[in-house]
């Protein structure tokens, strides 16, 4: 966990230092998502049950926008990406630290396209508590890929002050790292905001 905070440090230091030569920007994004494998599922008390995917559930990214022309940029990211109950006597997470590289471009006024790689790191379950009994695993992710697509809020706003609703699909794949490999699908699909600074 602590090598990737401190990777996560060194590339927002990196990214910095380097928006202070070139016109970059700040991006940051969070996405309810919806998708994957079904790797637990959670029963409470009350009858409810709840699916513990490896699409799901919200993520967090942020992360530096470069442009490259008028009407398009690249932009670099890393996030946290989980799946949890919300139970308070026991908890199941599934957590990774997503990093994407996406091209994107605006064809119109209020639409931009994009697409790019994405690769997790220190993908890994938890379970705590009255889960405990169930078994934790660390993953090794491949490389996927991402389309997004997003709506601008104001087109009429400066290009680096500028927020928009997003609607993206992501690929990829989780392999157990034990005696027995056990390969999860965790494509998924998600809608969120995303900010520019």
């Amino acid at each position: 966990m602590k090598k990737y905070a401190c990777a996560g440090l060194v590339l927002v230091a990196s990214l910095v230092a380097w928006a202070e030569e070139r016109p970059m920007q700040f991006v940051g994004g969070l996405n309810y998502t919806y998708g994957g494998d079904k790797m637990y599922k959670a029963l409470y008390q009350n009858g409810d049950t709840q699916d513990i995917t490896a699409g799901g559930n919200y993520s967090f990214n942020v992360g530096a926008s470069y442009p490259v022309g008028r009407y398009s940029d690249f932009q670099l990211t890393i996030g946290l990406h989980r799946a949890s109950t919300l139970a308070s006597n026991g908890k199941i997470q599934f957590t990774r630290y997503p990093m994407e590289l996406l091209g994107f471009y605006q064809f119109t006024d209020y639409f931009r396209l994009g697409g790019g790689l994405r690769k997790s790191l220190g993908a890994h379950s938890v379970t705590e508590g009255v889960a405990a009994n169930l078994s934790e695993y660390n993953f090794k992710s491949s490389t996927g890929g991402v389309v997004e697509m997003q709506y601008l809020f104001r087109p009429d706003h400066p290009t680096y002050d500028k927020n928009a609703l997003t609607l993206r699909f992501a690929t990829e794949n989780f392999t157990t790292q034990s005696s027995s490999p056990v390969r999860v699908n965790g494509n998924h699909w998600g809608l969120g905001l995303v900010f520019y600074r």
